[in-house]
């Protein structure tokens, strides 16, 4: 499904983020996304993907690999890493569901760093914080988001760079 039809059904919410916001729906989609727009930065402590994980929620995988794990960008914002963030704050535009214009003041990603994500995929496994499976051909990465965050900022903490490498 399309994020554009995901989108069109009722019951669909999205969080207002200029950067990385997210969609979905369900009982808890309200509180995850709720005011992700005035998070400083686009993944840290007041972002739906930190809120999952102070949940026990899980990050679900379909077809992907660990590049398009966002809640990795959670764990480098907790860790401080030095290369994720830009130095200097920038003014974004939101439109809420109103139609009305905020801008807001933002510390967004810096692109600079090529990272490989990929690295932390048999740890997951290892340390069984990540299930695989398959629904046709398509791959499943099942990862408990709570585990993952504690385990990753660990290491980032104690190698800033472990994702660089």
């Amino acid at each position: 499904m399309a994020p554009s039809t995901f989108l069109q059904r009722q019951e669909a919410r999205r969080s207002l983020h200029p950067t990385h916001s997210v969609a979905g729906i369900g009982p808890m989609i309200s509180a995850l996304a709720k005011g992700h727009e005035d998070s400083v930065t686009p993944c840290g402590p007041d972002s739906p993907y930190y809120r999952l994980a102070e949940l026990g929620g899980y990050v679900l995988l379909i077809g992907v690999g660990q590049d398009s794990n966002t809640t990795i960008h959670t764990c480098e914002e907790l860790a401080e890493v030095p290369y994720h963030l830009q130095t200097q704050p920038t003014d974004t535009v939101v439109i809420d569901y109103e139609g009305r214009r905020h801008v807001k003041r933002l510390v967004l990603h810096d692109w600079g760093t090529p990272r490989q994500f990929g690295r932390i995929e048999n740890e997951l496994l290892g340390r069984g914080i990540m299930q695989v499976g398959k629904v046709g051909n398509a791959p499943l990465r099942l990862i408990h988001s709570t585990a993952m965050v504690d385990w990753l900022v660990g290491v980032l903490e104690e190698d800033p760079c472990f994702l660089c490498k």
